[in-house]
């Protein structure tokens, strides 16, 4: 069964990104070099090329393979921001989660490991301010629609703030969307979009 589900957590995902791809360039274009699309497009390409050797594994060793081949194959901040966040994911918990407490805590490792990375929290206008609310859904047992809804409520407060920086913060400095519409924030909402249906 966690084999079935992980082929299809990854299916949906990188049918969401490559559905999205030219949303995502129009968006990086805002800020400069427009290849945010074809890069995520090539990344999640790359774990669906892998889905049966990486759904063979245990699930927290899924977990960190999907991770650093996100890590390998995305250009950018995002591949190492995304792949810090799985691969984190996955040595938190030895085996798919079995209720909201253990998803939540996986979460929690993910986000921690987005923090170290970026160098940002909360309030900086990156992906985790879509992550932490969607962590606090979870904590407090909200089911897909919730989640969503709070993802979703998170972007719109966001954008408007006027401005959203990068995810990473080695680029906040001298990068900026008059709309939050980069990865880093984009992609939270559009991912559990995509995969929702596997999550239920």
């Amino acid at each position: 069964m966690a084999q079935n589900i992980i082929q299809g957590l990854i299916a949906a995902c990188t049918a969401t990104i490559t559905a999205h791809a030219e949303e995502l360039t129009a968006l990086d274009q805002a800020i400069g070099d427009g290849d945010h699309g074809l890069n995520m497009t090539r990344g999640f390409n790359a774990v669906a090329a892998a889905a049966d050797e990486i759904a063979a594994l245990p699930f927290d060793e899924a977990l960190q393979k999907a991770g650093l081949t996100l890590v390998m194959k995305v250009g950018g901040a995002s591949g190492p921001l995304y792949g810090s966040a799985l691969m984190a994911m996955g040595k938190a918990t030895p085996q798919m989660p079995r209720d909201h407490a253990e998803a939540a805590a996986m979460l929690a490792a993910g986000i921690d490991a987005v923090k170290a990375r970026g160098k940002s929290d909360a309030g900086a206008k990156t992906m985790l301010d879509v992550l932490i609310p969607v962590h606090a859904a979870l904590s407090g047992g909200g089911g897909l629609a919730k989640i969503r809804q709070t993802a979703s409520t998170a972007i719109a407060r966001l954008n408007r703030g006027g401005r959203c920086w990068m995810s990473s913060g080695r680029t906040r400095s001298d990068r900026a969307l008059p709309l939050c519409g980069d990865s880093g924030c984009w992609g939270p909402r559009t991912a559990t979009a995509g995969c929702g249906p596997e999550l239920r």
